[in-house]
């Protein structure tokens, strides 16, 4: 794994970018060994990156198949907004925040769109500016195996060699200056945690939890978003020209993102995010030209939770 992580550096430092590219390639190139006749284990591809050495050859004897993890359903696409993180959410209208100068101000009744979205924006905007400490409290990775498309020679290995590269991060990280948090916290290595509008939102809510503002917003589907716009306004998304321009033999590169959802909770006092919450699920659609042309779809979903301090 650490040598095709190494081969994918070319197109950014991100771990989970590295790793989904890696995963969904991997199952193309076993399959292209299947076809070719290199067999299943080992398979030695060499791994070519534009603008780098030939990097050295992958043996996925690295990867044998472990002992076998208990297969888990995947979510459904309204998961995300039908799971609560808390047990306080419990009003089914938000009531009016209080009248108090020194809180963050808000309109009276139930809010807009387009109110949800401004207080959004500037509370979660503060975290690289004010924040003091933000600990990643997990990230969840997961492959949505209704949604694997590679070829029938390779269903049964899919998901060992798929959870290989998907790990998940059980151990709280902890970011404590002000260059880790930008370079870690949503949107990594940009000044901006958000730049969303209400044209990007599907579904926006506020509940009041008293000296708390919840907030969940869903965000419209999107087919290979831009960093800066829709979703990637406020996800750090996989841009297709990352990859086809910094790796040689993928031909064709596609995503879709859908029912991304963020969550937060804003203390009223001071205008601050305290806690937030990033679900992307997402389908990496990869055309590999490598002995023929070959193609694999994956379904992903990745969950980040931070806490914040200030």
């Amino acid at each position: 794994m650490k040598k095709i992580k190494k081969a994918f550096k070319g197109f950014g430092d991100t771990d989970w970018k590295i790793e989904s590219l890696a995963a969904v390639t991997i199952l193309v190139l076993v399959a292209v060994g299947y076809m070719v006749g290199f067999g299943s284990s080992p398979l030695e591809v060499g791994v070519g990156v534009k603008g780098a050495p030939q990097q050295q050859t992958v043996n996925t004897q690295q990867t044998p198949a472990p002992q076998q993890q208990p297969q888990q359903s995947a979510p459904t696409p309204q998961a995300p907004v039908q799971t609560p993180d808390t047990d306080d959410k419990a009003e089914d209208t938000p009531s009016a925040p209080t009248e108090d100068k020194e809180e963050t101000p808000a309109p009276s009744g139930e809010m807009s769109t387009a109110e949800i979205v401004k207080l959004f924006n500037e509370s979660a905007n503060k975290v690289k500016t004010d924040a003091t400490k933000v600990v990643k409290n997990y990230e969840d990775r997961e492959v949505q195996e209704d949604k694997l498309v590679v070829p029938s020679a390779l269903k049964s290995l899919a998901p060992t060699l798929m959870d290989k590269f998907m790990k998940d991060d059980t151990d709280p990280i902890e970011y404590a200056t002000k260059e880790d948090i930008a370079a870690n916290y949503m949107v990594p290595n940009q000044t901006y945690v958000s730049q969303l509008t209400e044209a990007d939102v599907a579904e926006a809510t506020c509940v009041d939890n008293g000296t708390e503002y919840e907030i969940t917003i869903k965000l419209k589907d999107e087919t290979n978003p831009s960093a800066g716009k829709g979703v990637g306004s406020v996800f750090d998304v996989i841009e297709a020209s990352e990859i086809t321009d910094a790796v040689t033999f993928v031909e064709k590169f596609d995503t879709e993102y859908y029912n991304c959802v963020v969550k937060c909770r804003i203390d009223k006092a001071s205008g601050h995010t305290v806690w937030a919450n990033y679900i992307t699920p997402l389908v990496l659609n990869v055309t590999v030209n490598m002995f023929g042309t070959h193609d694999a779809s994956v379904g992903l979903s990745f969950e980040k939770d931070y806490t914040i301090t200030y």
